[in-house]
């Protein structure tokens, strides 16, 4: 009997059923001409990787994709990472040769579908979204019938999908309820499958009418996080979102443990200044940094900035509450741009305000220079 030699990229939920789908295939479908083999799981976070493939029996594991890319014998990429890095994942695993076996929502935007759709078929490559609900046996018989005529002409179609577990705002901000990350909510993650059978059993869409809202506007953090400075400092620190094809965005991390994507290349649409090619989502940032900042200044802690720059200074509230850290009894550290601007050069003109410039010289030993002057600052 065939095999086919699969690569996973992802490891957490979808990665995980993907995992259990695969080693059932014997046991449910003998008679298929051709059985996946669990070859390699690829991630990022190398201890829960490693334990994934332990609990599911994956042969191998890596940690980069372009490591997976690169073997010769995996003939079937499965994508199960967050939606946002679907479209490169995707034509990546297709240029390398590789058949494409791709999770829903396709991608987070026309423009990123139809480039994966040309990377599939410039390559020639199998490929298939995961629209596992047409294999449902009820579905099946449905298709059958309406395709035999049996029902008749069909009128309406009626779909409803179920899911509650997201409803508690209890449930912490994960990254299918992040616009930066998800892209479309519940109507990529739940309404795809609902949209992709209509189109299966009864054909093309001709329009479209909806309504939306989001009924839970804050949600507790996933993780916690420990600077190792305990309960003495706050405010928040900046991070690249990397993946396929380089940086996609940034995301804020408070010192208290909330998080959030508030710059990305797929804030798109008019609601989002932009600096470069991101989308900067400056009520997220407000939400999330900005009372970072406030708190620690009732608090009285160290106030921890990185970083005072383009993005962070399209928020009117974030330059009066750094101000009033500044000018206020407060101690305060943080990363600047080097580059004029208007408003950032404000707060580099301060009189409290002290400069270190970071440079090829000196870089090595900065941060030593810093965490002695926060140790004298603390006390």
């Amino acid at each position: 009997m065939e095999q086919i030699n699969v690569g996973l990229v992802g490891y957490n939920f979808m990665g995980r059923a993907h995992s259990n789908a695969y080693r059932q295939v014997p046991f449910y479908f003998p008679e298929v001409e051709a059985v996946p083999v669990m070859k390699v799981l690829c991630g990022r976070t190398r201890e829960r990787v490693d334990a994934c493939a332990r609990q599911f029996g994956w042969e191998e594991t890596v940690y980069d994709l372009d490591d997976l890319l690169a073997r010769d014998d995996i003939d079937l990429v499965d994508i199960t990472a967050p939606n946002n890095q679907h479209a490169e994942l995707a034509i990546a695993a297709a240029q390398a040769g590789k058949h494409v076996f791709c999770e829903k929502p396709m991608a987070t935007s026309v423009e990123d579908g139809e480039r994966m759709v040309r990377a599939v078929e410039d390559a020639g490559v199998v490929n298939m979204l995961c629209h596992n609900y047409r294999r449902a046996p009820a579905v099946s018989l449905a298709k059958q019938m309406i395709d035999a005529g049996d029902l008749g002409e069909i009128y309406h179609w009626r779909s409803l999908y179920l899911q509650d577990w997201l409803m508690s705002p209890d449930t912490p901000m994960m990254w299918r309820v992040q616009k930066a990350i998800a892209g479309s909510g519940s109507l990529g993650d739940l309404m795809a499958h609902s949209i992709d059978l209509a189109l299966w059993l009864l054909g093309d869409i001709t329009s479209v009418a909806c309504t939306m809202e989001t009924f839970i506007e804050e949600r507790p953090q996933l993780d916690s996080f420990d600077t190792g400075l305990g309960d003495r400092a706050g405010g928040f620190y900046t991070q690249e979102i990397t993946g396929p094809g380089g940086r996609h965005g940034f995301n804020l991390t408070a010192l208290d443990g909330k998080e959030v994507v508030f710059a990305h290349k797929d804030l798109r649409d008019g609601r989002f200044p932009r600096v470069g090619r991101y989308g900067v989502d400056v009520a997220a940032f407000d939400r999330v940094g900005v009372r970072a900042l406030r708190r620690a200044m009732e608090a009285g802690k160290l106030i921890i900035v990185d970083e005072i720059g383009m993005m962070e200074l399209y928020s009117t509230a974030f330059q009066e509450a750094l101000v009033a850290a500044i000018l206020g009894p407060h101690h305060v550290i943080g990363t600047m741009m080097s580059r004029p601007h208007p408003e950032g050069d404000v707060f580099r003109n301060l009189a409290q305000v002290e400069i270190r410039e970071v440079d090829r010289r000196n870089r090595d030993d900065m941060a030593e220079r810093v965490l002695s002057w926060i140790e004298r600052t603390l006390g």
